[in-house]
C-alpha cells in the first residue's frame, strides 16, 4: 500500500492499529537475458545509471509524476471543504484542471510521450511497474499509471497483523450489519407516504448460503459488479495470480550473471522479456512473531505476480529447493483509458449509486477510499435536499447501515 495514505493513515489510528516500518526494497529490472537496471543505495549511482542508459528520460518521467500528483493532492483539499462531484473527471478537474482530468482518457504511455519520454524507458522502467500494480503492460490510463508510478517514489504502508484488520475494525465501529451474500437484483420500489408524497426505496435480492433474502434500502452505493441497463460500462477483467514461495530464489533464471548475489527484493520483467513472471519481491512479515523453522542463509518468503499460474516446471526453474508453495488467483479490473461521454456520472437513478464510473482513476485502496468519501458526500447532500422540500420524514426511525 502506496504511502499516499491521507485518508488510511488517520482511519488506522483511530481504529488503534500500529503501523509496520516496511524496510525499503532495492528494484532491479530483467528483460528475461539479463538485469538492465540494479538499484543501488546510493541516490547518485543511480541517477548516473539511469542517465547512461536513459538519458533524460527519467527526469521527465519524474516532473511530469510530480506536476500531476501535486495538482491531484488538491483532492483532499476539496473534500475537507464537504465538495464532491457527480462524476471522477469533473472532482479530478476542480483539484487540478483540465489537462489532470484528460489523464483518464489517455494511456500512460501515451501520455509519457506526449512529455518527450522515449520507448526504451517505457519498456524497462514504466512497464514494468504498471505490471507490478495491475499485471498488464502500459496501455492503462495515464492516472492510474501515475498512480502506478508513485509506489516507487514513496514508502509502503502496512499495519501490523495485516491491513485486513483495518476493514474488519472499521466494520466494528462504525456498527454495521455484515450481510455475506451475493446480490442477484436491484429493483425500485415506490411507497406512498401519509402526506401523499412518494417514497423511493430499493429493494436488494441476494443469495446468502443456502437460502436467499432480500432488504428495503432508501440509498444504494455499488462499488462492484454490474448493473443490467444502467448504462454504467462493463469493464474489461484479466486473471492475476499471486504465488507465495519460501525458499532460495534461482536469479540467474532472471538474468542475473554476476557471481555476486543479487541484493535487490523486487525485481520486475520488461515488456521484451516473456511474461510468465511479471514481478518477483521479497515479501515482508506484518506480525511480530518469530518464524519457528530454521532457514538457509539465502531463503526468503518471494511474491509472484503472473497472468495464469506458474507450473511445477516453472517453480522449480525458479526454486530448486522451494519450502512451501501458495497460489491465489482472481479477475482483477483494468483501468483502460475512456472517453468522457463513455463514463456515466455516479448516480445511476435516483439514490442508486455505483463507483464504477471511476475505474479508470483507480489503482490503490487511498484512491478507493477517495471515491468512496465522494459517492458518501454526494449521496448525503441529496438526500438531504430531498428532506428540505418535505419528501422524506424525519420520524421514519434510526438508520439501519448494511453492506
Amino acid at each position: 500500500m502506496s504511502q499516499l495514505k491521507v485518508r488510511l493513515c488517520p482511519l488506522s489510528v483511530a481504529e488503534g492499529l500500529k503501523e509496520v516500518k516496511l524496510p525499503r526494497k532495492l528494484l532491479a529490472v530483467s528483460d528475461g537475458e539479463e538485469v538492465v537496471f540494479e538499484e543501488s543505495e546510493w541516490f547518485l549511482v543511480n541517477m548516473v545509471k539511469l542517465l547512461w542508459r536513459y538519458g533524460l528520460d527519467y527526469i521527465r518521467t519524474k516532473s511530469w509524476l510530480d506536476t500531476h500528483v501535486h495538482n491531484f493532492l488538491k483532492v483532499y483539499q476539496l473534500q475537507a471543504r464537504a465538495q464532491c462531484s457527480r462524476s471522477a473527471e469533473r472532482l479530478l478537474q476542480l483539484a487540478g484542471g483540465l489537462e489532470l482530468a484528460q489523464l483518464t482518457q489517455l494511456s500512460i504511455s501515451d501520455a509519457l510521450r506526449e512529455a518527450g519520454v522515449g520507448q526504451l524507458f517505457l519498456d524497462e522502467m514504466v512497464t514494468p511497474i504498471v505490471r507490478l500494480t495491475y499485471g498488464q503492460d502500459a496501455n492503462v490510463s495515464a492516472f492510474a499509471g501515475m498512480m502506478a508510478l508513485t509506489v516507487v517514489h514513496s514508502e509502503l504502508w502496512a499495519v501490523e497483523g495485516g491491513n485486513k484488520l483495518l476493514c474488519s475494525g472499521l466494520l466494528y465501529s462504525a456498527k454495521v450489519n455484515l450481510i455475506k451474500g451475493k446480490v442477484t437484483a436491484i429493483s425500485s420500489k415506490r411507497r406512498l407516504l401519509r402526506t401523499g408524497e412518494e417514497l423511493l426505496l430499493y429493494e436488494l435480492s441476494y443469495e446468502d448460503g443456502p437460502g436467499r433474502g432480500y432488504g428495503l434500502y432508501d440509498i444504494v452505493v455499488v462499488t462492484a459488479g454490474e448493473i443490467s441497463g444502467s448504462g454504467v460500462p462493463t469493464v474489461r477483467r484479466q486473471p492475476r495470480v499471486v504465488t507465495l514461495v519460501d525458499g532460495c530464489l534461482n536469479t540467474s533464471s532472471l538474468g542475473h550473471r554476476s557471481r555476486d548475489p543479487l541484493r535487490d527484493s523486487l525485481i520486475l520483467t520488461a515488456s521484451r522479456s516473456p511474461p510468465t513472471v511479471m514481478a518477483a519481491m521479497v515479501t515482508t512479515g506484518v506480525s511480530s512473531l518469530p518464524d519457528p523453522l530454521p532457514q538457509p542463509p539465502c531463503a526468503r518468503t518471494w511474491r509472484l505476480l503472473s497472468a495464469e499460474p506458474l507450473t511445477r516446471e516453472t517453480l522449480g526453474h525458479l526454486f530448486p529447493s522451494a519450502r512451501a508453495v501458495r497460489q491465489s488467483q482472481w479477475l482483477s479490473g483494468v483501468p483502460s483509458p475512456i472517453s468522457a461521454r463513455q463514463r456515466p456520472p455516479f448516480v445511476v437513478h435516483g439514490h442508486l449509486y455505483h463507483l464504477r464510473p471511476s475505474e479508470g482513476a483507480t489503482g490503490t485502496a487511498e484512491l478507493a477510499v477517495i471515491w468512496a468519501k465522494n459517492a458518501a458526500m454526494l449521496a448525503h447532500r441529496r438526500w438531504h435536499r430531498g428532506s428540505e422540500r418535505g419528501g422524506r420524514s424525519a420520524a421514519r426511525g434510526s438508520l439501519r447501515l448494511e453492506l
